[in-house]
């Protein structure tokens, strides 16, 4: 996904409800924070842009679905399309919502994106652990996007994580780390 197909997908979103404003909280979200031109490839290959409206109704959910999902005419014309999820999704570390990055663009029509900081991005998908999240992770750590140091800051801070989760998020960032040769922290 580029910069310009995320703004598409921004001001459709708000146009269908109505609203200035979304999160994006999925892969694409590295967007807010760099263009496809900075990016290793792999990081921007997906389709979809994940993303919820604080205080959005089931209807709301259904609608962007029909008109901008998976399966709408949108994504079969564009060839990308809106995937909403809920807030609840998102396990990154606390205080995350106050780190997000404004998405701006002209082609968003006024429309603002607040995106994932990369860190919150990796702690998230490492806590997702599917094998694709755990290579999005090692794509960033070793094209310096990430640094080992701020993530094991975040996740020792990160007090709304269960301990469970902290070990296994963890033990996928020591194995991500040793990947890449390089010895964990």
């Amino acid at each position: 996904m580029t910069r310009a197909e995320l703004a598409h997908i921004v001001r459709a979103v708000c146009s269908v409800l109505k609203i200035y404003e979304i999160w994006v909280v999925g892969s694409q979200s590295i967007l807010g924070s760099f263009s496809e031109e900075e990016l290793p490839t792999l990081l921007t290959v997906s389709v979809e842009a994940d993303f919820f409206v604080p205080d959005w109704s089931q209807l709301d959910e259904n609608e962007i679905e029909a008109s901008l999902g998976e399966v709408s005419k949108f994504a079969e014309t564009h060839g990308y399309y809106a995937d909403p999820v809920s807030k609840e999704t998102v396990h990154a570390p606390a205080g995350w919502e106050d780190r997000v990055v404004p998405f701006y663009s002209e082609l968003a029509k006024g429309c603002t994106a607040w995106c994932l900081e990369v860190h919150d991005l990796a702690i998230s998908k490492l806590a997702a652990g599917r094998e694709k999240d755990r290579e999005y992770v090692r794509i960033l750590l070793e094209n310096n996007l990430a640094h080992e140091s701020i993530l094991r800051q975040r996740l020792d801070a990160a007090d709304n994580l269960s301990e469970p989760e902290k070990d296994a998020i963890g033990v996928r960032l020591n194995r991500i780390i040793q990947s890449i040769g390089g010895a964990p922290e």
